[in-house]
């Protein structure tokens, strides 16, 4: 809701009755795209078929999570790592389907498997509800590459250390405070890099390079909070 009033601010020329409407009715985060998708539609039957779909397999990740010895080892984590896609997939259709009366809403994921590069990956097909919303945060560093990739990879790091971060620690009084923002900021780093140096290598190097930086370093997010989440433990 926070998010959302920030974003309002930004359009302050909208119609009130068009700001409630994407306060209160919707699950994006940024008023722009929620204007965008006024037109958007897809079939109640096929998103009820992908939330069932993409709901068994996060059921088959978190048994073959459970079958692993503990504690998890770095690389067992990283096979777990799906479990991330899986979750806000099911989020993202359960948010489709709730609001799908009063403001039908595009997924939240647009096939993050087929990203050509780092820059696609978190540009064009990765949790397009939040990025939509850190596009418009830092619109004013539009201009200065290094300044917009690490400000939104800031804002991504705090956002998702008080989403969970936080929570872990009031209830559990254990600080894993900073393994999230590092994640984001290695993301900004290889983005960085990518975008100064690699816009001409070859398509295979691009996304050897993708997974790379998305998948070795995803212990840093998938830490004991995310993992206690999901219900398996890594004592």
């Amino acid at each position: 809701m926070v998010m959302k009033l920030i974003n309002c601010t930004l359009h302050s020329q909208e119609k009130i009755q068009k700001n409630l409407t994407f306060i209160f009715a919707s699950p994006l985060l940024s008023l722009r795209s929620f204007k965008k998708n006024e037109h958007w539609h897809a079939p109640i039957s096929f998103i009820c078929f992908k939330f069932i779909l993409t709901l068994f397999f996060l059921y088959l990740l978190l048994l073959m999570g459970h079958l692993l010895k503990n504690p998890l080892e770095w690389f067992e984590i990283i096979l777990l790592s799906p479990l991330i896609y899986f979750l806000t997939e099911c989020l993202g259709l359960a948010g489709q389907l709730i609001f799908s009366k009063w403001a039908p809403t595009h997924p939240i994921h647009r096939h993050p498997l087929l990203s050509r590069s780092l820059g696609d990956f978190w540009g064009r097909r990765w949790n397009l509800w939040v990025q939509d919303w850190l596009r418009d945060t830092s619109h004013r560093y539009r201009k200065i590459l290094k300044r917009k990739i690490f400000v939104s990879f800031l804002f991504s790091g705090f956002f998702h250390e008080i989403m969970v971060n936080l929570p872990y620690f009031l209830f559990y009084n254990e600080s894993y405070f900073g393994n999230m923002t590092s994640y984001f900021m290695i993301q900004a780093i290889g983005l960085w890099v990518e975008k100064k140096f690699l816009t001409k290598t070859s398509f295979l190097l691009k996304r050897v390079y993708l997974w790379i930086f998305i998948l070795l370093p995803s212990p840093l997010f998938i830490a004991k909070p995310l993992i206690v989440f999901f219900g398996l433990t890594n004592e």
